[in-house]
Parts: C-alpha cells; sequence; structure tokens
C-alpha cells in the first residue's frame, strides 16, 4: 500500500498545556491505521493540535484522529467511546461520535478514535446568529437530564463544592493581590453556593461549553459541538457560581 503524505511531524505541543507522556506524531498515526484501518491508512494526515488531553490529526477531508497524549487521559476516551454514542441519537446537533476505534499498538499504549471532521467555525471566532440561540437551547435541555448510575464521574468537576474550595480560595486570593475583581457580592455568592445542600440527581452535562468549543456551520444555520466531551456527570450545584 502506498504510504500517506505524512505532513510535517513532530511532538505535538500548546503553550499552556502539559507535557506529553509520548511522542505522538504522523508516522505514528500512519502506523496505527495501517494496522488497524487499513482501508484509512492512504488518506493525508497532518497535526492539527494538541490540547490539555489529547492530540488532533485531521486525515483527509472527512475524518480525525484523536489520541491521548497523557495516561490521565487514556480513560477519558474510553468514556467518549463508550458513551457519545448512547448520546448522539436524541441531540439535534452533531457530536463527534466515533467512526473507528483503535486499540493499543505500535507502542502507542491506549485506546484512540476516528472521528468525523466537523467543518465549520468556531464561535470565539465567528458571533452566533441569533437564530441559533433556540438550536442551542434544545441542544442543553435534552443533554442536562439525568445520567444513569454506571455513568463515569469526573472526579474533580463533578463534585461538591466544598471539595473544590481551598483550590478556589487560593485563587480568589490571589486575584485580590492584584486586581479589584474578587468584590463583596462574588464572596457571598461563593459562600452561598459552598452552602447548598445536593439534593438533586447527577446529570449529564457539557464541561466545558465555551465559544472555543461550539462550531459554527455557517452564519445563519445550525451549529455543531466539538471539543470538550459529554463524558461528565455533574451535580448542577456546581454552576450555581457561573449561572
Amino acid at each position: 500500500m502506498k504510504k500517506a503524505n505524512m505532513g510535517s511531524e513532530g511532538k505535538p505541543s500548546s503553550i499552556g498545556t502539559p507535557v506529553s507522556d509520548i511522542e505522538i506524531d504522523t508516522t505514528l498515526v500512519y502506523n496505527l491505521l495501517e494496522d488497524q484501518h487499513p482501508d484509512l491508512a492512504h488518506l493525508p494526515i497532518h497535526l492539527i493540535d494538541a490540547g490539555w488531553d489529547n492530540a488532533m490529526f485531521r486525515l483527509g477531508e472527512q475524518l480525525s484522529v484523536r489520541l491521548p497524549r497523557r495516561k490521565a487521559a487514556a480513560t477519558l476516551i474510553e468514556n467518549e467511546q463508550t458513551w457519545l454514542p448512547l448520546l448522539a441519537d436524541r441531540l439535534p446537533i452533531p457530536v463527534p461520535t466515533p467512526y473507528r476505534l483503535g486499540k493499543p499498538a505500535q507502542g502507542y499504549p491506549w485506546r484512540w478514535s476516528v472521528l468525523p471532521w466537523l467543518p465549520g467555525i468556531t464561535a470565539d471566532q465567528e458571533e452566533p446568529h441569533p437564530n441559533q440561540v433556540k438550536l442551542f437551547t434544545s441542544f442543553l435541555q435534552l443533554l442536562h437530564v439525568p445520567a444513569p448510575l454506571n455513568a463515569p464521574l469526573n472526579a474533580v468537576r463533578g463534585v461538591p463544592l466544598i471539595q473544590r474550595a481551598a483550590s478556589v480560595e487560593e485563587r480568589m486570593q490571589r486575584l485580590e493581590t492584584k486586581t479589584n475583581l474578587i468584590t463583596q457580592k462574588i464572596r457571598n455568592t461563593w459562600n452561598m453556593a459552598l452552602n447548598t445542600p445536593v439534593d438533586v440527581e447527577a446529570k449529564w452535562l457539557m464541561e466545558t461549553f465555551t465559544p472555543a468549543t461550539s462550531l459554527l456551520k455557517t452564519v445563519r444555520s445550525q451549529a455543531s459541538l466539538i471539543g470538550g466531551t459529554l463524558r461528565q456527570v455533574i451535580l448542577p450545584q456546581t454552576l450555581l457560581l457561573y449561572g
């Protein structure tokens, strides 16, 4: 089989992200595809970027490859592979449901995914059109429903706020020494949140629903969600400070 056009190689890295536990380059991606999905190995491969947990490669025009770059992220991609297909059918906008699954091989120790490439521009680069609000609202309403008991938990984000109090307090004190952003109103709201009882069901929640993780297909059409995952069960109490 003819080897694909590999593009530039190198250890993926982005400013501010942790150092990768393993070197991931286009040669590794090609070898994994050739070994497990040889019908895709002829497609051009090039590195898009590396985030906090995963490296993302473009695969031809229609696909992408997502590989954990840290041991801490290995379980997270397994959760994506298990749960995203179950959630996608009831959501009104596309989510990156795995197209093919990959397993450890070629010296790479974790599971990985081939995903559809969702075209568009992120909402931090282009303002969403007002007619997209209803669609986003529908998406969040259909997503934020009680999760099954065996749904995966996030040990940091899906916990009562009291368990994060020390970390948040340290950050607020740091801001207070340099800015006037931490007002008494913010302090009061935070204290109220800490004392709010956790008396609701755990629900599915998009953990990083931001402009940078929302993909606009066109200015006047529906929006597609990328980035982040739908893998976490988050207690609604966590939203109090931000809602």
